[in-house]
């Protein structure tokens, strides 16, 4: 499959929000193959292959350079937002194993008390002796 095609298969399996955010690949195709289709097979000066690329060599640097900008701008974006929750949850699991650990240590102390008022309510006679 074509890389174009594929392309605009994943574009339109993504999220919504995040189609906009893709490569405009097909615009900037486009410039290209007119960049080289202008192209002489022999340029004699500088000046002269800027008459041949100029307009359509811009178009493409600025819209090549938009896609870079777009591209960070919805990365910064998602980092940012990875980062927002990735704080919130270390804060819930942070709260829900304090949690797990202040009720195991109120557990352990229940278990603890029970078997000190079990000890100090049975005599030391019958303690000593060994059940089979």
């Amino acid at each position: 499959m074509k890389f174009g095609k594929r392309l605009k298969q994943q574009t339109q399996e993504t999220l919504p929000g995040w189609r906009d955010k893709f490569l405009s690949y097909k615009e900037l195709k486009k410039l290209v193959k007119l960049i080289t289709s202008a192209a002489p097979k022999v340029v004699p000066h500088r000046s002269s292959s800027l008459e041949y690329y100029g307009k359509a060599e811009a178009e493409f640097v600025y819209l090549l350079n938009n896609e870079i900008e777009k591209f960070n701008a919805f990365f910064i974006e998602q980092e940012e937002d990875f980062v927002i929750r990735h704080k919130g949850m270390s804060k819930y699991h942070l709260r829900r194993y304090n949690l797990q650990y202040i009720y195991t240590i109120m557990l352990a102390q229940d278990i603890y008390s029970a078997i000190r008022i079990r000890q100090i309510a049975t005599p030391i006679s019958e303690r000593m002796v060994s059940h089979p």
